[in-house]
């Protein structure tokens, strides 16, 4: 494919990871086949994941993520990067590209979603990579540096086996009445996978030290449980590679391993990690209460699509909401008209038609939606549904008697996003993966707040420059007649703040107008035609705004429009 010539004789590979904006070549959004693109181009030397075989691989595996899927065109040159370690080390090692989406291939029955980065752009986003040695040991490389130079060097320590780093055994000696026992990783499997006794597991920094200040007392519960078959075993995650699947991303990380299940492990997640609440953890997790506690736990812990009930054709709205609360504590919920949410955080909403068209029509929806809720947490934003003849609680109040004048396809959802200055925004955009959604979110949680510019009417130079549409109006503090206007620059919008002029002579009401090609409005002040005129009185504007749409724009017209507002002249 020609792209990829094109593309890199005009663009540097970034050795930190974000690419700028400006580095980016052609069209914004050049739409390419991710798996098109890395078949056509790359041949056997890169190999897209496969995973329901990718267990089954027996060679060394280099395998990254990233968005490639939906921003396959903004990540072409760590495709082309990748190419280039292939080409070096593809005879050992095989080289494996994902979409972001696949992360669950890394992290068992966990929601990919979750590991959307909330900060960084989609397509700013660095890749991911994780090695994998033949003995299925892995490991996730965790600099920001993924130059060339740096990734060989991750290819060679894999052929070499040094990623998979160990003490000598007995270097870290212990007290010889300490019923602790110390591990590296070359006795790993000795002490723990092979062992026939339950192991409370002490993953910490440095060598281990009996006693110290904020930390469980081990040698104190070691003793109480001497007689329990269970083994307190202590190693130095630093100086030991640990497996990956015990995700021991922070010290101390503490797990109870069951000796008849050595993968039902459970972690100590209490906030306060004292002597006391250890000791607790270890009784809960003994016998069969233990076992049957892990196996809850685990349940849990793993990630549930949305379902409907059985019933789903007949159940209603406010059961949904108690249906979600039983089963999908982690989801959308359900709007309710008359308990709108606190506006703290972002919103979105997604109106559908489910009187028409009932439950099982928006199943697909409910599922984007329902997975996007469940692992976007970072993104502080609440997910509603509700049903699309509840649309008018979106607007504002003033609002409600224009609302049936608009135009929507029942067919599809009707999306608007309210964002922490509670300005509303309607979405054009249909969704149709949990990734695109779930970019759009942050892409627009990453935008700076918009800026408004407001003209007085009799002195166009002063203007008034504002973040937030509404509180604007209210500390004017005072009666407003505002002319929303398409291009203000043309001949026939200069004629008609001419006409606007005259007429502000005449009214003790603030003239004020405001370009749409220049401002992105709140959704009540825009029209599919321009100008369009709107009295915003200063008692109750929230409930009092009158919407004015003139056909003709003479002086008369808008005259009489303002004498009908009981104004005083």
């Amino acid at each position: 494919m020609e792209v990829k010539e094109e593309l890199f004789a005009k663009q540097n590979i970034s050795n930190k990871g974000d690419v700028d904006k400006e580095d980016n070549i052609g069209p914004k959004e050049k739409i390419i086949d991710f798996e098109e693109y890395v078949h056509d181009s790359y041949g056997n030397h890169l190999k897209i994941l496969q995973r329901s075989s990718f267990d089954e691989i027996q060679r060394p595996i280099f395998i990254a993520f990233n968005h490639f899927r939906e921003k396959c065109y903004h990540h072409l040159h760590w495709l082309e990067l990748l190419y280039k370690l292939s080409q070096k080390y593809g005879a050992e090692i095989d080289f494996i590209v994902a979409d972001q989406m696949d992360m669950d291939v890394i992290f068992p029955h966990t929601n990919p979603i979750c590991y959307f980065n909330s900060y960084i752009r989609a397509e700013n986003e660095s890749i991911r990579i994780f090695v994998r040695d033949s003995r299925k040991r892995m490991l996730e490389f965790f600099d920001s540096d993924k130059s060339k130079e740096n990734l060989m060097e991750l290819c060679d320590d894999l052929l070499a086996g040094t990623l998979f780093i160990s003490q000598p055994i007995g270097q870290q000696k212990n007290k010889e009445d300490s019923l602790i026992k110390i591990c590296v990783h070359q006795n790993f499997n000795e002490l723990i996978i092979d062992s026939n006794k339950n192991i409370l597991l002490i993953i910490d920094r440095d060598d281990y030290q009996p006693l110290e200040e904020h930390k469980p007392n081990f040698e104190q519960l070691a003793q109480e449980f001497k007689d329990a078959n269970l083994d307190f075993v202590y190693i130095d995650g630093d100086r030991n590679y640990i497996p990956f699947e015990y995700y021991a991303n922070s010290y101390p990380t503490i797990l109870y391993i069951d000796h008849e299940d050595k993968k039902n492990y459970m972690r100590f997640t209490h906030r306060i990690r004292d002597t006391g609440n250890l000791r607790k953890f270890i009784q809960q997790n003994m016998g069969a209460q233990g076992k049957q506690l892990r196996q809850e736990e685990r349940e849990k812990s793993k990630y549930k699509p949305f379902t409907l009930p059985q019933n789903g054709e007949d159940i209603t709205l406010p059961d949904l909401q108690k249906y979600l609360n039983e089963n999908f504590q982690k989801s959308f919920e359900i709007l309710n008209r008359h308990k709108f949410p606190k506006r703290k955080k972002w919103i979105i909403i997604y109106f559908l038609d489910f009187k028409r068209n009932g439950l099982e029509y928006h199943l697909q929806t409910l599922q984007l939606i329902h997975q996007v809720a469940h692992g976007s947490h970072a993104l502080r934003t609440q997910f509603l549904v509700g049903d699309l003849q509840d649309i008018d609680v979106i607007y504002a109040k003033w609002y409600h008697k224009y609302v049936a004048e608009l135009q929507l396809d029942p067919t599809k959802p009707q999306i608007f996003v309210i964002d922490f200055l509670k300005h509303v925004h309607k979405i054009e955009e249909t969704f149709k993966t949990p990734a695109s959604l779930c970019s759009f979110l942050i892409e627009m949680q990453l935008q700076r707040p918009k800026e408004y510019t407001f003209h007085t009417i009799h002195n166009p130079e002063t203007c008034y420059t504002v973040d937030n549409f509404h509180t604007f109006f209210k500390n004017l503090k005072c009666n407003i007649f505002l002319t929303v206007v398409n291009d203000g620059e043309s001949k026939e919008m200069q004629q008609l703040s001419k006409i606007l002029n005259e007429i502000a002579k005449e009214f003790p009401i603030k003239f004020l107008k405001i370009d749409a090609k220049l401002n992105c409005l709140p959704l009540e002040y825009q029209y599919h035609k321009y100008p369009v005129y709107f009295f915003i009185p200063e008692n109750n504007p929230e409930e009092n705004t009158i919407r004015y749409i003139s056909r003709g724009q003479g002086k008369n017209d808008i005259m009489e429009f303002l004498q009908s507002t009981n104004v005083n002249m």
